[in-house]
């Protein structure tokens, strides 16, 4: 479940917060494997090109804190993105694979994106 609101100082801070439960077993009902996060959102246009955001986790059944900042930057048909982390080595966010834990522990990760 979740909630978001976009707050009209400046340009506009869009927030959003969500709160996710999830199970797995065989047998239906059963709830042994269970997780719980808290997930946080904003991010605010800077001007018509530039965009600063973060997205903030926190795992309640492990007691982990996750945390990404990010600035968007638009070039006609290509967006500069620089994102910055700091998060637990063992990597626990819903819908991750083993092999995709590229954000896990801390970092910075620039990409250059091109939409034809």
């Amino acid at each position: 479940m979740g909630i978001d609101y976009t707050f009209g100082a400046g340009n506009g801070l869009y927030v959003a917060y969500e709160h996710l439960f999830s199970s797995y077993d065989e047998q239906p009902l059963n709830l042994p494997n269970r997780m719980t996060f808290s997930m946080l959102s904003a991010n605010y246009p800077v001007g018509l090109f530039d965009k600063i955001g973060t997205i903030l986790y926190y795992n309640w059944t492990a007691k982990d804190f996750y945390s990404f900042v990010s600035w968007q930057k638009q070039f006609d048909n290509i967006i500069l993105y620089l994102i910055a982390y700091m998060n637990p080595e063992q990597y626990q966010l819903p819908a991750q694979a083993e092999s995709q834990n590229m954000f896990a522990g801390k970092g910075i990760q620039v990409m250059f994106v091109f939409n034809h």
